[in-house]
């Protein structure tokens, strides 16, 4: 009898879980894809194609020693952001 009463809380737990998880993938389902919207909204306006093409510049720079030495500076800088965040 207690067995049974406890079985079938759990089963209600789980069923309550399922439909709770059930909601949250759609939601999610539906934020990327209105996350995938807005993106294809701004690529296609004026700042984002300005934005594609300067990031089309660096990507083709990349091994160019500048652009690894400005890439350490920004990473030596966020570490000490970092560092000072957690002291």
């Amino acid at each position: 009898m207690v067995i049974d009463h406890l079985i079938k809380k759990r089963r209600l737990k789980v069923a309550e879980l399922a439909e709770q998880g059930q909601q949250q993938q759609k939601l999610l389902l539906a934020e990327q894809w209105l996350l995938t919207q807005r993106v294809t909204s701004f690529l296609s306006s004026a700042p984002g194609l300005v934005f594609s093409f300067t990031v089309g510049c660096v990507f083709q720079l990349r091994h160019h020693h500048t652009t690894k030495l400005l890439r350490r500076i920004a990473g030596l800088q966020w570490l000490r952001d970092l560092q000072a965040k957690v002291d």
